[in-house]
C-alpha cells in the first residue's frame, strides 16, 4: 500500500506541475475571463439590476457549455427571506443556480462553488472606483 500511495502522489506532483504551466500559458486569457465576468453588476437582491444577473447567468452557461464534455443544468430557487435590501420590491425570485457536471477519468470528485450574483456596491459603502472594472 505504501508503494502505490507515493506513486499517487509522484503522479499528483507532476499533474500540479502541468496545471502551474497550463495556467501561466492562458494567464492574459484567464485574466480577460475574470475582467468580464467582474463587468457584471449581478446583484440579485436588487429589483433594477435582474438584467445583470439574467446576463451573467447566459454568459456563465455559454462558457461552461463550452468545457466539453458538461451536463449544464440551471435550479430555480424561490424568494429568500430577508435577502431584498430595505425598501426593495422583489419582483422574481433570485436568478438560478447553476450546476455544471464534467466527466473525467478518475473516480475523484472536485467541487468548485462559486457565486455569480454578488452584493450590493453602493458608492457611500467607500468604494474609491468602480466596483464592476477590474482596473490590474
Amino acid at each position: 500500500e505504501a508503494a502505490s500511495s507515493a506513486s499517487w502522489r509522484e503522479a499528483s506532483r507532476e499533474d500540479l506541475e502541468a496545471m502551474a504551466v497550463e495556467i501561466r500559458n492562458g494567464a492574459e486569457e484567464y485574466h480577460n475571463r475574470l475582467r468580464e465576468a467582474v463587468s457584471f453588476a449581478s446583484v440579485s437582491v436588487e429589483g433594477g439590476m435582474r438584467g445583470e444577473s439574467e446576463r451573467c447567468v447566459t454568459w456563465l452557461s455559454a462558457w461552461l457549455s463550452a468545457l466539453q464534455p458538461c451536463k449544464l443544468n440551471q435550479v430555480q430557487g424561490s424568494k429568500r427571506e430577508g435577502s431584498q435590501r430595505e425598501g426593495a420590491k422583489a419582483e422574481k425570485p433570485p436568478p438560478p443556480a447553476l450546476v455544471a457536471s464534467f466527466e473525467g477519468a478518475s473516480a475523484s470528485s472536485l467541487l468548485v462553488h462559486l457565486h455569480y450574483d454578488v452584493r450590493p456596491a453602493y458608492w457611500e459603502d467607500g468604494w474609491s472606483g468602480d466596483p464592476f472594472l477590474l482596473e490590474h
